[in-house]
């Protein structure tokens, strides 16, 4: 599917059966080869999920946005039911869309969002991964680039397991995570991103690394910027 006109504002795809009591369940979605033409942008969600989603295919986005502070999402989680169980996504190149996933609805306390990112570049992402009100998402970038200009996440009030495996940043948001009120966050790895754990509020478990420019404020040994493996309640450990 190619956009055409000049702006699109609506959602490409919307689940959308909620009666306000039963939810749509779609067993698989497939989304692939969604382009916008030259010179068009979308101002809007590409799925807008109303609905609980099994299992999502998407490959082959080129898709330029709007931009500034609209609804452009790729993923938007619309209602308190929404819900992504499995999505495998790649080689998309998205423009200027404000989040890829914007996961502000769905039930409260659950994992509502597990997805995995293969070959994504996002350009001018105002926040890759946006999530709020006490949801739970897992969320796996592997490969390509995330230029941002705000933050690689923002968790707000929830749980966020973030793994971001040979995955650059760029951007002035390139080596931020922005976390609001009371959040539970997890990297299980980051080798290519620099976060400063110094000014994470991370909740790891054993085995868990990622490349600090400074020190965690639980180390074991080793001190300056370089790759960190967390041993249980110890702390960090450097490893280079």
């Amino acid at each position: 599917m190619t956009y055409l006109a000049s702006t699109v504002g609506n959602a490409a795809v919307c689940l959308n059966t909620y009666d306000g009591t039963n939810a749509s369940n779609v067993k698989t979605l497939i989304m692939h080869r969604i382009a916008t033409a030259p010179g068009v942008t979308v101002d809007g969600p590409i799925l807008n999920l109303n609905g609980i989603c099994q299992m999502l295919y998407a490959r082959e986005w080129v898709i330029t946005f709007t931009g500034g502070s609209s609804d452009n999402h790729g993923i938007n989680f619309a209602n308190s039911v929404a819900q992504l169980q499995n999505a495998a996504i790649g080689n998309l190149n998205l423009t200027n869309p404000k989040e890829l996933f914007r996961i502000g609805a769905g039930a409260t306390g659950s994992l509502i969002c597990k997805a995995t990112v293969r070959d994504v570049n996002l350009i001018g992402c105002t926040h890759p991964v946006f999530i709020s009100g006490s949801r739970q998402a897992d969320i796996s970038f592997r490969g390509d680039n995330i230029d941002t200009p705000n933050n690689i996440a923002r968790v707000d009030t929830s749980t966020l397991t973030l793994t971001l495996d040979g995955t650059t940043s760029t951007g002035a948001g390139a080596n931020v995570i922005t976390q609001v009120s009371t959040t539970t966050l997890r990297i299980p790895r980051a080798d290519r991103v620099s976060l400063a754990l110094n000014t994470l509020t991370l909740t790891p478990a054993d085995g868990d690394w990622v490349y600090s420019p400074a020190t965690p404020t639980t180390v074991v040994s080793g001190t300056g910027a370089g790759q960190y493996i967390y041993r249980g309640s110890a702390g960090w450990v450097k490893l280079n």
